[in-house]
């Protein structure tokens, strides 16, 4: 079956949203993915990946990638992780120190709290 990446912008972001069975060879997906984004209008990339239950050392390389090429170009790179064995993963290799990482998509599209 392989991957799908649905691509839509949401205001100030663009949101890849990511589903099906990964397999290594799919990490080149994302990554072209992610190089077509870097010079649109827009400073996020969010990378949905609560669609998804595996990620491999390819996936974890592209995304090192993909964030420091984001990063010279002027973006941030945001991962939707919901708890389970993908955010281990991340957490384990230290990564969730470098990226920003929020639990679902939700938290990134709610309103600000108002200051008082």
């Amino acid at each position: 079956m392989g991957i799908k990446i649905k691509h839509r912008k949401m205001n100030e972001f663009h949101l890849l949203e990511v589903s099906g069975k990964v397999a290594s060879e799919d990490a080149i997906k994302i990554s072209r993915t992610i190089e077509g984004i870097k010079d649109k209008p827009g400073d996020k990339v969010v990378v949905d990946l609560s669609g998804i239950n595996y990620l491999d050392s390819h996936w974890m390389g592209v995304f090192v990638y993909s964030w420091k090429l984001l990063r010279e170009n002027n973006k941030e790179l945001i991962f939707v992780i919901p708890p389970g064995f993908i955010l281990d993963l991340f957490r384990n290799s230290n990564l969730d120190r470098t990226f920003r990482i929020v639990e679902s998509l939700a938290l990134l599209t709610a309103p600000a709290p108002a200051s008082q």
